[in-house]
């Protein structure tokens, strides 16, 4: 193995460490762990800022998202939005703006502009990016799921609630016919859609749309959303 190859597997290898250490860090974090993660954070910046060549391709979206995710985690949305700027252009440079890593990049930007309250600039971006997924026939159909869900997401938080449920509506029938209705991803969209429906005051519809009892929802998936989900 060249000593190219080598820094690219350890390059690699601390992504899939941050990601997995990512959610832990946010509850009960020990010493041993936020030093890990300081580790962690000098490799992936000192990557980002010097030699972002060495990403090969294939962890561009991982990277980045880690990239991002450690920018919001120090409160600055401005590096954050910038770096998931840089993915963008780099997929569009070298892989051209129909692929499905192009609309992977404009979703996780689509993300953060919704995190900051720039609805429709987010919107327009969950939008192009649902269209090239669409349009792309090796497209995984979770992927297609996923991009309707953060939409429906956004849709919620600007207070369209109608449209919400209809995307909600959409993205969990999707992960049914693809994923069963027992898979997290799906249990994760039927809570949003019962979360919202509590929010339109419509909780009958909610506690019949879940049909569990607390203890088997508490098994299956927490009651949360899947804001931070961002297609592979």
């Amino acid at each position: 193995m060249s000593v190219l190859e080598r820094l690219r597997k350890r390059l690699s290898d601390s992504i899939t460490v941050f990601l997995a250490k990512h959610e832990a860090l946010q509850e009960n974090s020990t010493t041993q762990d936020i030093e890990a993660y300081l580790g962690i954070w000098g490799i992936l910046r000192g990557c980002y800022e010097e030699e972002p060549e060495l990403v090969p391709s294939s962890d561009w979206n991982k990277f980045y998202r880690s990239i991002g995710l450690l920018f919001l985690r120090e409160g600055d949305q401005e590096q954050a939005i910038e770096s998931a700027e840089r993915y963008t252009e780099r997929v569009e440079k070298h892989l051209g703006h129909g692929c499905n890593e192009y609309a992977a990049s404009l979703n996780h930007l689509a993300l953060l502009y919704q995190n900051i309250g720039h609805y429709e600039e987010a919107k327009s971006l969950y939008q192009k990016a649902l269209t090239i997924y669409e349009q792309q026939p090796d497209t995984n159909p979770s992927n297609i799921a996923a991009n309707v869900n953060n939409l429906a997401l956004l849709y919620r938080d600007m207070g369209r609630y109608e449209k919400a449920e209809q995307l909600y509506q959409k993205a969990l029938t999707m992960y049914e016919q693809h994923l069963g209705s027992n898979h997290m991803d799906t249990v994760i969209v039927l809570n949003n859609l019962a979360a919202l429906f509590n929010v339109m005051s419509r909780n009958k519809e909610a506690e019949a749309l879940l049909g569990l009892t607390q203890s088997e929802r508490s098994s299956r998936a927490t009651n949360r959303e899947s804001f931070a989900r961002v297609n592979q």
